[in-house]
């Protein structure tokens, strides 16, 4: 519970964030990037640390597995349907449209076409010194795995990437295409 007396310094504090006043999709944008953005540090951290302390374990085979399991946790969101467009409905919200700069490119039962221009991770990774090797590593070697496992328990929709960032292309092709 607040303190009496501090309540004016609560309701300037509160005037200061703005919490009263509509955000911006700009500010939104910004604020869940952040957060993606301090999840690939966090990931960064983990991997380098682990690979200094532990030089004897495979260290990308931890954190693609710690990928794998974050990816299935996310899983329960696509397991209802196998329609392309609820699966991109349930997956990309305003907000992964914004941070990702996403573009759809097909949009049907059948197949979905996300072309996401910008990736937060690869930008903390670019931010953090990461040579294109190592930002490929990171993302085709460990991130990429949490992915596939986010709809791994689709059973009727298949998760591919035709282009990736990491490789130096211009978008990553995040694409569902339901099986035959």
């Amino acid at each position: 519970m607040l303190k009496k007396d501090d309540k004016t310094n609560y309701d300037n504090f509160l005037k200061d964030i703005r919490m009263n006043e509509p955000t911006s999709d700009e500010e939104l944008r910004e604020a869940v990037k952040s957060a993606i953005k301090d999840r690939s540090k966090f990931f960064y951290c983990v991997y380098k640390t682990l690979t200094e302390l532990h030089p004897e374990i495979d260290v990308a085979e931890v954190m693609r597995e710690a990928s794998r399991q974050f990816g299935a946790s996310r899983s329960g969101n696509f397991h209802g349907t196998d329609d392309c467009r609820e699966v991109v409905k349930n997956d990309f919200p305003k907000e992964a449209m914004l941070v990702y700069d996403v573009d759809i490119e097909e949009l049907n039962e059948d197949k979905a076409v996300c072309n996401f221009k910008k990736c937060p991770h690869m930008e903390v990774f670019e931010e953090l010194g990461c040579t294109p090797e190592e930002m490929e590593h990171f993302c085709l070697d460990m991130l990429i795995h949490g992915d596939y496992a986010a709809y791994s328990g689709c059973k009727d929709i298949e998760l591919s990437f035709p282009q990736i960032l990491a490789r130096g292309e211009s978008v990553c092709g995040y694409t569902l295409t339901k099986k035959k």
